[in-house]
This record gives structure tokens, sequence and C-alpha cells, in this order.
């Protein structure tokens, strides 16, 4: 695969790590705009390909699944605009020989007339499109062979389906896309009609329902507080499938270059790191722990997208920002509320001093403090704002998944890493690092 444009040395020497650990050539694959960066990325990983993939440069719900799609056909992925075939596309289709385009998404957001331009060009366009994004992800599915595993991710919002486009087209497993709280009927017959036996499902029950969860065989979730925390918890997961010595960067705040790079990533079998000016910790460990064994980084996007001084940044640890302030009285009396329940027996169902369960024990407890709450941890869940686990503060819901999927347990925070809440042995304290708990965590809320 050619090297081109910008090859920058990124060297910087920290305290703790010394500088040729951290050292990566670096081809950043940019243009002018988010068209030109698409044929860049391209036409440095494609000499002459058969097939290219066509979708709308304006906006992302469409062509969030396409990454298996370009890893079958070994194809690019190119951007074009409503009004008509962008020059530089035209001239990447030309230049790489293309024949078939796979056009993602309705005639509503890519007319026919571009069909009708690609025919000119003496290319044979094949449009892929359902009556919304979660039918087209179905019908990109069934361009796929029989898969005996699914990706399920929102389609509301693009970080995560681009986080997992790469292991999702080096595994060929389709890429569904589905709604908050409900299961469109053309996935519920997709799933029917297919042997599936594991299927992955990201972001926790905020993104994706429990009432949608369940209804896929054999799910398991992959979480985090954020689209970053989540970036990375998936490129974890799937570590082993990755080559050592190649990373991708794009930024996570925008998706056209994230999705233009993501079969571009897919072909080279390396992970997309999801960047932002100052990045979380957790990327910037990642970061740090991959490009030890990465010979080459490719940037996706020009300066202007991913700064040098951001690259650089990733080897500079974030300050942990202060803790939100939380009302002193309101969080010390909802506490002080909670430990002198200690000692209640517990009582499945249980919503008064003379038993509780785990979701009925906070429930009471915040109603003392003048504060309503669902019924079910689950639902309890879905409350206040999510935080993430180092910013844990005394008062802030604490959850764990237990004897069913999903948010099942729940607890409150008293600080020092501990919780409070109805076990089965009745109301106690308990570590949130303890063996039986730290391995079942799966989130926090703030009420307060």
């Amino acid at each position: 695969m050619k090297k081109r444009l910008l090859s920058i040395l990124i060297s910087v020497t920290m305290l703790a790590f010394t500088t040729s650990a951290y050292a990566s050539t670096t081809n950043r694959l940019a243009g002018a705009t988010r068209y030109d960066t698409a044929v860049d990325i391209a036409q440095d990983g494609w000499y002459q390909s058969d097939f290219a993939i066509l979708a709308y440069g304006e906006n992302y719900p469409d062509a969030l699944s396409a990454a298996p799609l370009a890893k079958k056909y070994n194809a690019p992925i190119l951007l074009t605009s409503t009004n008509n075939l962008p020059s530089v596309t035209k001239q990447s289709l030309a230049n790489l020989k293309v024949k078939t385009v796979f056009i993602i998404g309705g005639t509503g957001v890519i007319p026919t007339s571009i069909d009708d331009e690609l025919v000119l060009m003496g290319i044979t366009p094949t449009r892929i499109a359902g009556l919304d994004r979660y039918e087209t992800s179905i019908k990109i599915a069934e361009r796929l062979s029989s898969p005996s595993e699914l990706i399920v991710t929102t389609g509301e919002d693009y970080p995560d389906a681009l986080s997992i486009a790469p292991i999702a087209g080096a595994k060929q497993i389709p890429i569904i896309l589905v709604p908050k709280g409900s299961l469109p009927q053309a996935v519920k017959s997709y799933i029917a009609a297919q042997g599936i036996n594991k299927t992955y499902i990201v972001g926790d029950a905020s993104i994706i329902e429990d009432s949608v969860y369940n209804q896929f065989p054999n799910p398991e979730r992959i979480v985090g507080a954020d689209k970053y925390q989540r970036n990375v918890a998936i490129n974890k997961k799937f570590e082993s499938y990755f080559t050592e010595n190649s990373l991708c960067l794009a930024n996570g705040e925008g998706f056209a270059d994230a999705l233009t790079g993501a079969a571009y990533a897919t072909k080279i079998n390396a992970p997309i790191l999801l960047v932002k000016s100052i990045s979380p910790q957790d990327t910037k460990n990642y970061y740090r722990q991959r490009i030890k064994s990465a010979n080459t980084m490719y940037v996706f996007g020009g300066a202007g997208v991913v700064p040098d001084s951001l690259i650089q940044d990733l080897l500079i640890d974030t300050p942990i920002p202060p803790p939100i302030p939380v009302s002193r009285s309101v969080s010390t009396k909802l506490v002080e509320n909670a430990l002198s329940l200690q000692g209640v027996p517990y009582v499945f169902g249980g919503t008064s001093r003379s038993g509780f369960d785990c979701s009925g024990y906070v429930q009471y407890v915040f109603k003392g403090s003048g504060i309503s709450l669902p019924r079910t941890s689950q639902s309890q869940f879905k409350v206040g704002t999510s935080v993430s686990r180092d910013q844990i503060q005394s008062g802030d819901l604490v959850f764990f998944t237990t004897y069913t999927s999903g948010a099942s347990h729940v607890g409150i925070s008293i600080g020092g890493g501990k919780f409070v809440h109805a076990s089965n042995s009745g109301v106690r304290i308990t570590n949130l690092s303890d063996s039986y708990y730290v391995s079942r965590y799966y989130g926090a809320r703030r009420v307060l």
C-alpha cells in the first residue's frame, strides 16, 4: 500500500515514557473537503477496484452499515452530494477503473440523476435502499453471506457503528441499525430468517433499551459512558483480530472522514480510534498501548480536523476535572438516610422498612429527599445523567448486571469507593472493588 502526502515523526518525551516507544510514522489522508478526503483515502488504499460504494456526504445514516459490504467487494467508500456527482469523485471512479457502484440510500437522498451520471461513465449503478435507515441496514446485510453473528448499533447517531466497522468488515458481520425502544419489522424478519448464535449490541440501555436487546439471539452488550469509551471498549474486545502494526485515527465529532476511512481500516485490519481536541484518558491509554507496536498510523482528515497538536496531546495525561458540585445538604441527608437503614432485611418486591429489594430501597431513600424515582432498577437507569466510573460521587446511583441482563441491581454511592444497597443479606455497605461486583459493574447515573 503506497504511502502518500505528509509523513511526520511524532516524538514527545514524557516523564514516564521513552521517546522511542512513542514514535510512529504517520500518513495523513486528507483533502480540502470531505469529498476530497474520501478520494485521497480511496487512492491510497486501492490501485484498481471493480467496485465502489457511494454514500451521501451530508448525512450519515444510510451508509453506517456499509463497511462489511466494502470488505466483501474490496471496495472503497466515496461520497456524493445530492445535486450531482462531485468532479473529484468522478475522477476517482475513472482512475480506479470501477465497473460497478453500490449506491447506498434511496432517491430522496441520492437522486436517480446520479445513476444517470454513472451510466454515462460506463459504470453500472446498483442501488441498495430501504424505506428508512433501519431497513437499509437490512438490505445491506442481505448482500452478505449467511452470518452466524450480528452487530447491533443505534441508528440515531454514528460513532458506535463507525467504531465497530473494521471488525464487522473483517468478520463479515452485518451491522444492524435499530431505534432506541422498538425493533422494526424488517429487522425481526431478518433475524427469523438467519441462524444467528451471537449478537453484539453496542451501548447500554440508555442507547438501546433492554426490550430491544432481549429480542436478539444470545446478546452481549459492549458499553461505555460515552462514544469514546465505547470506541475503546470495542477495540479492546476485538483486539486479537487487528494487526499490531497499524492504527487509524479519526475525529469523533464528525462522521464523514471516519465513514470513508472505515473501508480503509477494514482493508488493513486496523482499529479506528476516535479522538477529539482533548481526548479522554481511556483513549490516550489505548493509543499509547497500540503505538508501541504500530509501524504506521493513518490519520483521516486534514490538520483542521485532526491537528498535529491533537495527536501529540494523546501522549499527555488529561487532567481530571474537579467533581461537579452536588448540594451537600441534599446529598448528605440522602446518604445519612440510606445508611440509617442498614440491617433492614431483603424482601423481594419490598419497598418499606419491613424489607426492601434493591430498587425498592433506592426508591424509598430518594423519596425521603423529595425525589421521585421509577420502581425498577432498569427504569432507574434511564433517570439523570451518565457518570463515568472515575467521577462517581456520594449520592450517585451505581448499577450492576447480576441475575439478568442490563441494569438488574442498583445501589447508592456513599463515597470512598463504596456503595450501600439492599443485597440478598439485607441493606449493607459494599466496596465497588468487591470481586463479585467489580466484574458486573454496568454504569452510574447522577440524579441529584
